[in-house]
């Protein structure tokens, strides 16, 4: 899926039901996100979870 698609995809949801959809989806990921991570591995994780959110 490209950049593009994501983000195309994620203001369709709507950015409230957005961010409450993933603080509930992503309440043990935060977890993971707080550790020492590169930017790269946590634009990873979140990438993961925008997917997920486009096949709602």
């Amino acid at each position: 899926m490209s950049g593009s698609m994501r983000s195309t995809c994620v203001s369709q949801l709507g950015d409230e039901r957005f961010i409450a959809y993933f603080r509930i989806r992503t309440s043990d990921i935060k977890l993971v996100l707080t550790r020492r991570m590169s930017r790269k591995e946590k634009m990873n994780i979140c990438g993961k979870m925008v997917h997920e959110l486009c096949n709602i």
